[in-house]
């Protein structure tokens, strides 16, 4: 009788171990869903702001479950990742870490631990814990000041229809056949998410009750689909099984090359940047004190509606809480994440290595994971994305997009006059 030969794999037996086990917490990971409120939060908010009442939402964390023994057991897989002598094995251990303070955060749901560790895993505008975050708050405002001054030149033109959730779940849909066409995938409305949208490995879920603007559909179909469930799609099929799901370490590059693809194929408009802005210096508000009505009419002034003012204060309280003191900094993350994957990219450009940002789109992973896992790849061990943008696979496109920057960068705006 023939035996068909199993492929020897590249990695040490106890590297695969721990992969394995990390894939697993990774597989069954759940946090934002924890950090959920009821629907019936916004609509006693609303009532109330319109009769003139100031009272902070009424919320309860009631689907949080206790997650010490998820929290021991990846406290004795970072513990044992010591054991295992391999380059890669901190780029595990750090995911692992990354999902133990992720615990650490449920287990301190209204209370200050939960925004102190929040600083640590999603950064801070507190240069003293983040270096990068004052440089941040500064793009933020210098964005936002840009936006008021087209907005008194009535520049931005006002929304002049509403697109349903349902018609958007169609042209995500659409997008999906043609890219992912063998991926098992749900796109579905749901109530419960205060994001216009969030996407994983097989579902991509559109906030109900949302009037959409035209931008919208195509920020959501390149942000959602195009880069979170295709890189993690991407991932799936690495040897290395944690390339493939979801961990709060790799949030900043993935939000980052998000944002990116939107800037690239011109589906961002001022009115999202605006928005992605405005949450970094709300961040910023809560992190000094501010409460959530004081967050909320911030949004509110800067011409979000109160539904829309709601939900993006929601943001950055949920899990912290509504009257001041701790907040929930993961919407630092988006600007962020763009200067980062910008540089990064530019950075590629300089050092020729033009494949980098192929490679970044073939799992889940941060920016600089890229000089320890390039060996890998060069030698075919991780496999290049099955799945890409239009634009990434136009090579061309992201040539001309980062020689422009480059360019203009070089000369600087004080020379041309």
């Amino acid at each position: 009788m023939l035996h068909k030969k199993t492929k020897k794999s590249p990695f040490p037996k106890d590297l695969r171990a721990l992969d394995k086990a990390t894939f697993q917490v990774g597989k069954d990971f759940e946090f934002l869903t924890h950090l959920a409120w009821k629907p019936r939060v916004l609509d006693q908010f609303l009532s109330d702001w319109e009769k003139g009442r100031r009272s902070f939402p009424k919320v309860e964390y009631q689907s949080v479950p206790d997650v010490s023994l998820k929290l021991a057991a990846v406290r004795e897989l970072i513990a044992s990742s010591r054991r295992v002598d391999h380059p890669l094995t901190p780029l595990i251990r750090k995911t692992l870490e990354s999902y133990a303070m992720a615990f650490r955060m449920l287990n301190s749901i209204g209370k200050k631990p939960f925004g102190r560790l929040s600083q640590q895993l999603f950064g801070s505008t507190i240069a003293e814990i983040d270096p990068t975050g004052p440089v941040v708050v500064k793009a933020a405002r210098q964005f936002l000041r840009a936006r008021r001054r087209f907005e008194k030149a009535s520049i931005i033109p006002e929304q002049d229809f509403c697109i349903f959730p349902g018609h958007v779940v169609e042209k995500i849909t659409e997008e999906a056949k043609k890219t992912l066409p063998d991926v098992d995938l749900r796109i579905v409305v749901d109530e419960s998410i205060s994001s216009k949208a969030s996407a994983g490995a097989s579902r991509i879920r559109v906030r109900a009750k949302t009037c959409f603007a035209r931008h919208d559909v195509s920020q959501l179909i390149q942000h959602e689909l195009l880069v979170h469930t295709l890189t993690l799609a991407n991932g799936r099929s690495q040897p290395l099984k944690f390339l493939g799901v979801v961990s709060p370490r790799t949030n900043c590059t993935q939000e980052g090359l998000a944002v990116f693809a939107e800037f690239i194929t011109n589906a961002i408009d001022v009115n999202r940047l605006a928005r992605i802005s405005a949450r970094v210096v709300a961040v910023d508000m809560a992190l000094k004190g501010a409460d959530f009505i004081e967050v909320f009419e911030f949004f509110l002034k800067q011409g979000q509606d109160p539904q829309e003012s709601f939900f993006s204060a929601q943001r950055i309280f949920r899990g912290g809480n509504v009257r001041g003191g701790t907040c929930f900094t993961k919407d630092l993350v988006y600007l962020k994440g763009f200067l980062e994957v910008h540089h990064f990219f530019l950075q590629a450009l300089s050092q020729e290595k033009l494949f980098y940002p192929f490679y970044i789109f073939s799992g889940r992973m941060r920016h600089e994971d890229m000089a320890l896992l390039e060996p890998y790849y060069l030698s075919g061990v991780l496999k290049t994305p099955r799945y890409v943008p239009d634009w990434l696979s136009d090579r061309s496109t992201l040539l001309a997009f980062l020689l422009s920057s480059t360019v203009m960068n070089s000369l600087g705006m004080s020379r041309i006059s």
